[in-house]
């Protein structure tokens, strides 16, 4: 009766309320409740599906588990994580002078979150893994860049890119269009998942079907623990740093362009080195389209 009294005063604040009854819900629920405050600072990215499967129970647990802590629904309490990350958004920003607007609060410290993610990305990823992703992408006669939400715009970004090379690349966006460009995969055929989580549901389907039929599998993700990292030939981490901001998937989005910006820029510099001339016509025609 106490917790109970406790939530009541706690009722905004979906992980307080979380970690606050999470002794006395049951041990299926207590797992559900774990893997909800793991992904807190993606509320928008939650899904019951997701929870019940990072925890090995039932989404009937799930359920259970959303009525146990007082929410009437997991949407409920998926609207009350977003609520909160938006208040530490406007109410927790470090540093900063007194005086120091709001604005310009968000802005300083979303540039050093981006700087740090870059850094730290650069510093920990394997020269060689970025040479051998050139190598996978060079010699796939198809590739497939997978990736939902703010990892779909850096699929498409990648695409643009490896289209300007001559390379024959699709960006999919869709959990129905993952699932028909992984049945088409056949060896030779390179799909690439990107997921900061690296617990999208679509994408880590997708990649698993496309390996069994004998693609090459990149993964792109900041949890190498996470069920994508099963699914990969190729794993590639990126550095993130957990915040009460909501910055933390945006760095993570600067860390995965940074990684395939390498890329581009390998293959860009072997294509001139060898004297072909893609990247040159396209440039040229783009030039051609500009005002004057």
């Amino acid at each position: 009766m106490r917790r109970l009294k406790q939530v009541r005063d706690l009722s905004a604040s979906g992980t307080g309320r979380i970690r606050l009854l999470r002794a006395d819900l049951s041990p299926a629920e207590q797992l559900a409740c774990d893997e909800v405050l793991a992904l807190a600072g993606d509320p928008m990215s939650l899904a019951i599906a997701v929870i019940a499967r990072a925890a090995n129970v039932s989404e009937a647990t799930v359920t259970r588990m959303c009525r146990h802590l007082g929410f009437p629904s997991f949407s409920a309490l998926r609207m009350a994580l977003v609520a909160e990350a938006a208040r530490n958004a406007t109410q927790m920003l470090p540093g900063g002078s007194a005086g120091e607007s709001v604005p310009a609060r968000a802005l300083r410290h979303t540039a050093a979150a981006y700087a740090a993610a870059i850094h730290e990305t650069a510093a920990t990823v394997p020269a060689e893994t970025i040479a051998e992703i050139g190598r996978l992408l060079r010699a796939a006669s198809r590739i497939s860049v997978l990736g939902i939400g703010g990892s779909a715009a850096v699929a498409a970004d990648l695409c643009h890119k490896l289209g300007k090379l001559g390379l024959a690349a699709s960006a999919q966006g869709d959990g129905d269009m993952m699932t028909i460009a992984a049945s088409a995969a056949r060896p030779g055929h390179v799909l690439i998942g990107i997921s900061h989580t690296g617990r999208t549901e679509s994408v880590v389907a997708a990649l698993a079907l496309g390996r069994s039929r004998g693609a090459s599998v990149i993964a792109v993700t900041h949890d190498p623990n996470a069920p994508i990292a099963r699914v990969a030939d190729l794993l590639v981490r990126t550095a993130s740093r957990a915040t009460d901001l909501p910055t933390d998937e945006l760095s993570g989005r600067m860390a995965q362009l940074l990684i395939f910006d390498a890329v581009y820029t390998v293959l860009a510099l072997d294509d001139l080195g060898e004297g072909r001339s893609r990247l040159t016509d396209v440039t040229e025609a783009f030039d051609r389209q500009r005002l004057r």
